[in-house]
């Protein structure tokens, strides 16, 4: 769910000609997340705010938003000892950092690429 609110965000926010380009690595015996879109971007004065009730970092909202997308995100993925944050300019796009600890070091083989 918290992948589908920020991809949902990405597509609502990013014209029909940008990209929404979503990448995940093993960092530090850590799970990283990112989902980075070509949108309309974020002023640096929302970035954390877009996190609270009712928040937007835009002035248009989609008609389908109720404002507590990026709030379930950021519950969910504190409820799993997680970090998540922006990082944005206006007209630049956005992207969005998921980060999740692992509790123990992968091995090697469980690094394998089955893309």
């Amino acid at each position: 769910r918290i992948l589908n609110n920020l991809i949902s965000n990405a597509l609502d926010y990013t014209p029909e000609d940008g990209r929404i380009t979503i990448s995940a690595r093993m960092e530090n015996n850590a799970f990283r997340l990112q989902v980075k879109d070509t949108g309309v971007g974020i002023p640096k004065d929302m970035q954390e705010k877009i996190f609270e009730k009712f928040s937007q970092g835009h002035d248009e909202r989609p008609k389908t938003s109720s404002g507590l997308g990026l709030t379930f995100c950021k519950m969910a993925v504190e409820a799993h000892n997680g970090l998540i944050w922006a990082e944005s300019e206006p007209g630049q796009g956005s992207a969005f950092i998921l980060v999740f600890p692992c509790s123990e070091k992968l091995d090697d083989e469980s690094e394998t690429n089955y893309g």
